[in-house]
């Protein structure tokens, strides 16, 4: 998945991404188990690129 961060997140972004790999984080109606993730600057813009898979 990508989606688009706004340049002053992109650091806090990246520190939750890199503390949520590999663990299983509860939403509202579902549950997922984190991958990997992390924070590409692409052509001025910040994108942040994760894989997740349902439990």
């Amino acid at each position: 998945m990508k989606e688009t961060i706004a340049p002053d997140h992109a650091e806090a972004v990246k520190e939750f991404i890199s503390q949520s790999e590999d663990s299983d984080l509860q939403f509202t109606n579902m549950k997922v188990h984190f991958l990997k993730g992390g924070v590409k600057n692409v052509k001025d813009k910040h994108l942040l690129i994760y894989r997740y898979q349902l439990v």
